[in-house]
């Protein structure tokens, strides 16, 4: 059976001021996964935070068989706010390829655990989060760049 691949593009945050002022960052903090609290440096707390969301969308999102039967392939853009209390809220999808994608997308997006708010100035923020996530379909792809790169003898 053909193994399907998922890629989640990189992680897209929105509606935010990340301008200066007086060598302070108005928004001190992005939201960051609970489950990498315990990372003091901030770089690598979000960084933990980045790949554990990764993760775990990749573990809980399913190719629908619609789209893997009709080799539906694309990016489907999820857009949804932390909350002050650290959990996902307003989910909508901005941009579907159809067949059931946008829907694996929110169902994968439902399943994050909880988050550490973000904070501006010293107070905790709800904040939005833009997420491309790419469907395709893996060995297909990986067969059509082999056939490519061939040489014709």
């Amino acid at each position: 059976m053909k193994r399907l691949t998922f890629l989640i593009g990189v992680l897209v945050i929105g509606c935010c001021n990340f301008s200066f002022s007086q060598d302070t960052l108005i928004n001190e903090q992005l939201p960051y996964l609970e489950i990498c609290k315990d990372i003091e440096d901030k770089v690598e707390r979000q960084k933990c935070s980045d790949e554990n969301m990764i993760r775990i969308i990749m573990e809980n999102i399913t190719y629908p068989e619609s789209a893997r039967k009709n080799s539906i392939k694309g990016v489907v853009v999820a857009s949804f706010v932390i909350n002050n209390e650290g959990l996902v809220d307003s989910l909508i999808i901005r941009r579907d390829i159809g067949h059931g994608c946008g829907q694996a997308a929110v169902t994968a997006i439902k399943n994050l655990p909880r988050f550490i708010p973000a904070k501006q100035y010293g107070e905790i923020v709800s904040m939005q989060i833009n997420m491309p996530i790419r469907f395709g379909l893996g060995n297909q792809q990986k067969k059509r760049r082999r056939k490519r790169n061939k040489p014709n003898n």
